[in-house]
This record gives structure tokens, sequence and C-alpha cells, in this order.
């Protein structure tokens, strides 16, 4: 479960950032 929501927020947050 970790793990997906560390991929997850890996390219989550560069998305808003853009």
């Amino acid at each position: 479960m970790i793990m997906l929501l560390g991929w997850q927020i890996s390219w989550v947050l560069p998305a808003f950032s853009l």
C-alpha cells in the first residue's frame, strides 16, 4: 500500500506543479 502511495505522489505532485 505504501509503495502505491509513493509512486502516485511522485507523479501527482509534479503534475500539480505544472
